[in-house]
């Protein structure tokens, strides 16, 4: 009930968000993390650019991710996180019915751009 009431309003209900539908995994993680670090529940206050220009460093179980986003009121933002292999399996999709041990994100900055 309070994710629908949320979403009549235009808000978003950031703690059960996962990033918006159809955006590549890390751009999603990417966006889920910003929005709650800045507390933007606003539907419009956060709009995908695009992947950032950095070279991503790769190890063994992880690497990085970076991802811009235009922001109500701040201007451009580069998001940076980290991809790690999750060891708990779950259900990773309500339609699918598959169990997987799925990717987790763990942010690393949050830098102005330009």
């Amino acid at each position: 009930m309070r994710v629908a009431e949320s979403a009549l309003r235009g808000r978003i209900d950031l703690d059960r968000y996962r990033g918006t539908a159809g955006l590549p995994e890390a751009a999603q993680a990417a966006e889920c993390l910003l929005r709650r670090a800045l507390g933007a529940a606003e539907g419009s206050a956060v709009r995908y650019l695009g992947s950032g220009s950095a070279p991503h460093e790769r190890r063994a179980s992880s690497c990085t991710h970076t991802a811009r986003f235009a922001v109500s009121g701040l201007g451009v933002r580069v998001v940076t996180l980290e991809r790690h292999e999750a060891s708990d399996p779950r259900l990773t999709s309500c339609g699918a019915g598959t169990v997987e041990a799925p990717a987790g994100y763990r942010l690393l900055a949050i830098t102005a751009d330009g």
